[in-house]
């Protein structure tokens, strides 16, 4: 069967604001955020909404497996610096 003649999902997913139909519920879930919510900013991986754009930034380094921010005290990385922070302030208090 080719790509051409698979027929659309007739699943439909109905945002319960407004009425508009999608066929994925990630599609619904980020009109819901985008539009219906006020947490604009939606992450294009999994549809998780966040209120600020830096809190987006960050959640997206977890699906980048980014981890800018290194201990120096024993060189783990970490995603947020607040948790490197509070981790080196351990690492710290054990030496």
């Amino acid at each position: 069967m080719s790509a051409s003649t698979i027929l659309p999902s007739t699943i439909l997913h109905e945002c319960n604001v407004c009425g508009t139909m999608f066929q994925f519920l990630k599609h619904l879930r980020m009109h819901c955020h985008q539009n219906h919510s006020d947490r604009p900013h939606v992450c294009d991986q999994c549809g998780r909404a966040f209120e600020m754009p830096s809190d987006l930034e960050t959640h997206q380094r977890d699906h980048a497996r980014e981890k800018p921010h290194l201990c120096s005290y024993c060189g783990k990385t970490f995603t947020q610096k607040g948790n490197m922070n509070e981790h080196e302030e351990e690492e710290n208090a054990n030496l």
